[in-house]
């Protein structure tokens, strides 16, 4: 019998959204990478000083500002559009372009991320997309061994 969504397809877009927005973002860089967002900090009328990106440490306890969740999740609809068929990949990636591109403005102007937050959210979850992306379509199946 033949599948409706084939097995690597499911694979590839439950192990993307699960390990990209799932486990690297939520349960990993904005558990325990404690910049804190623009609201919070003194510059935006906050209570808390200004940390950069790339220093792990600051004066938030949870649900931190590096990296940008929503960015992360938007940035996921690049793992669909890989999907598409050849003569609708380039608008399936204009279209996940522009949408993960309106969720960063929209993050960034109610003060919840900074350009860094988003900008490496949507960097992490392409180069996340691609791998796996290259790990479940190009394994092949071994032959299977006579012993």
């Amino acid at each position: 019998p033949q599948r409706i969504i084939p097995g690597r397809v499911v694979l590839f877009l439950v192990g993307t959204l699960a390990l990209g927005p799932g486990l690297l973002v939520n349960g990993i860089l904005k558990e325990h990478w404690h910049r804190p967002r623009p609201v919070h900090v003194y510059e935006f009328g906050g209570n808390t000083a200004y940390v950069d990106w790339w220093n792990p440490g600051g004066g938030c306890e949870r649900n931190c500002s590096f990296v940008s969740g929503e960015v992360a999740s938007a940035a996921w609809m690049f793992a669909p559009a890989m999907l598409a068929p050849p003569q609708w990949r380039i608008a399936a990636f204009a279209g996940a372009s522009i949408f993960t591109f309106v969720i960063s403005l929209s993050r960034m102007a109610a003060g919840g991320h900074f350009f860094t937050d988003v900008l490496f959210a949507a960097l992490l979850m392409t180069i996340l997309i691609w791998v796996i992306h290259r790990v479940v379509f190009r394994w092949r199946r071994s032959p299977a061994v006579i012993a």
